[in-house]
């Protein structure tokens, strides 16, 4: 445990993770040092990545080439001193692909504020389209209730979610167990993302590339390379009207009626 962790031992390698403060140890035992993030900059002290301070550290370990120049932009790091380590996948996720799919059925299972508004936004123009479509939200309120505390806004958007998820073919299911997830991505015929958020990786599009669920999502910050296939969207979904659903979200009706025209 961090608790129980005592700086100044002898250890070969030191990865810390998500945080720069050991690293700052004028007595740090560690010959070699690494901190690991998986967030993006900005939640950190200018002073962690002061040149004295990066001088301390032998690399900085990211999770995607967007990350990492964004990080190097915002504390002026070398970018040389950035080595990429990508999230990978569960060898389960690629297993059991018996499940029986269904075509019209769209999976959401990310954090709420990361785009869910938008494609609830667009789902009435999805059913105009395709009459049988399904939406499960697969995901919970955890963390957007946490972040809430402490950004305000975030309680109106939950309420304006919270009536959208009354529209039909939309089924909320709470946040899953990772085997139920996983059933529930291999029987979908597409992953819908028209994600507002700048993901760093986004291992929930990982995972849905992988269970076959054809990705449908906006290639913002580390999703243009995450996404390795798919369907991708510009812009920013103000609007449900018929225009912004035909320039934004096109591309999920289009999914369905044509890749999936003989499922």
């Amino acid at each position: 445990p961090l608790q129980q962790f005592d700086h100044r031992d002898p250890v070969d390698v030191l990865v810390s993770c998500r945080t720069s403060h050991l690293s700052q140890c004028q007595d740090l035992g560690a010959r070699t040092n690494f901190v690991w993030h998986q967030d993006a900059p900005g939640s950190e002290p200018l002073e962690f990545y002061a040149p004295e301070s990066q001088e301390r550290v032998t690399g900085y370990l990211m999770i995607s080439d967007w990350q990492a120049d964004a990080f190097a932009k915002h504390y002026k790091i070398d970018r040389a001193k950035i080595t990429i380590v990508r999230n990978t996948h569960d060898p389960d996720d690629a297993r059991g692909w018996d499940v029986a799919k269904n075509a019209h059925r769209a999976v959401y299972c990310s954090a709420p504020f990361k785009g869910l508004d938008r494609l609830l936004d667009i789902w009435p123009l999805v059913r105009d389209r395709v009459p049988d479509a399904e939406l499960y939200v697969a995901y919970g309120w955890q963390v957007h209730d946490a972040m809430a505390a402490a950004h305000p806004h975030l309680r109106a958007l939950k309420d304006k979610i919270e009536a959208n998820l009354k529209a039909p073919g939309v089924r909320w299911l709470d946040r899953l167990p990772l085997a139920g997830l996983r059933e529930l991505l291999q029987s979908a015929g597409v992953f819908a993302y028209p994600n507002t958020y700048e993901e760093t990786s986004c291992r929930a599009l990982i995972r849905a590339q992988v269970c076959g669920a054809w990705p449908v999502f906006r290639p913002l910050a580390a999703l243009a390379e995450t996404g390795l296939g798919g369907a991708r969207v510009d812009g920013v979904l103000e609007s449900a009207t018929p225009s912004d659903g035909d320039s934004l979200m096109g591309d999920l009706p289009r999914t369905f009626n044509e890749r999936f025209a003989d499922a």
